[in-house]
């Protein structure tokens, strides 16, 4: 499994990636590319993981928190076994 993890600057076309993405998960899981959402974590969900870099980097008023946030990478990296690709998306 390879890591892809793309992180975009603002007003780069991030957002159009990403909710192609979201929008196109079972198509790329057909192609080997998992794009995981907070679902794993029974987290509500999002079209990017702005919320796991926020948490994992301790931001305040989050709606993800470290400990989650950590719970996430862990998930979908198990899960991502059964794929060639692990994509990971947020801006900042």
């Amino acid at each position: 499994m390879k890591i892809l993890l793309h992180i975009g600057t603002h007003k780069t076309g991030n957002t159009s990636i990403q909710r192609f993405a979201r929008g196109n998960e079972d198509n790329l899981k057909s192609r080997g590319w998992l794009y995981p959402g907070y679902d794993i974590v029974n987290a509500r969900g999002h079209y990017a993981h702005h919320h796991i870099a926020h948490g994992l980097a301790m931001v305040r008023n989050n709606r993800i928190d470290l400990e989650t946030a950590r719970k996430f990478i862990k998930e979908a990296v198990r899960l991502a076994e059964s794929y060639e690709y692990l994509f990971l998306s947020a801006e900042e």
